[in-house]
């Protein structure tokens, strides 16, 4: 069985456009005390007014951001009972034309950040709260499946 989420506090990661803002607008709408956290200040507060939600700036990928929004949804709301882990990324590029630097990057986002993301909400969240941690960066590149073609040629009978 779920709980109603109406008066909890969620924490949306890369909450402020795409799938994560989609995931932000239901907590909203269903009641809840949402904070949508993203890199870039401007999409972040115009997302956080149109949804009624708060904004904290902050790049999962570093631990001390993914401490410090913790710490706002604590401080500005009071505690946090949901965190959705869905911030990720995928460059638009073949796998065959990323560099390392690309690879570290979607690592350090999707896995790391995650990872950040739950580590810095655990002490703050109450034994009875709920952490969630859902990664949608497979949603960027279904927009782009071209991007994901393999790095090899294979042969034509195949």
């Amino acid at each position: 069985m779920f709980s109603p989420v109406t008066g909890r506090t969620v924490i949306v990661t890369g909450g402020t456009k795409g799938i994560g803002k989609g995931i932000a607008r239901v907590f909203a709408q269903a009641g809840a005390n949402v904070v949508v956290v993203g890199r870039d200040r401007a999409t972040g507060e115009a997302a956080a007014a149109e949804l009624g939600a708060t904004y904290v700036q902050a790049d999962i990928a570093q631990a001390a951001d993914c401490e410090r929004m913790a710490a706002e949804a604590e401080r500005r709301l009071g505690g946090i009972d949901v965190l959705c882990a869905n911030a990720g990324i995928f460059p638009d590029v073949k796998l065959a034309d990323m560099t390392e630097r690309d690879i570290d990057e979607i690592f350090a986002i999707n896995v790391r950040g995650t990872m950040l993301s739950v580590k810095a909400c655990m002490p703050l969240s109450a034994s009875t709260r709920t952490a969630v941690a859902a990664a949608s960066f497979g949603s960027t590149a279904s927009k782009r499946p071209a991007s994901l073609e393999a790095s090899w040629n294979r042969p034509a009978s195949m």
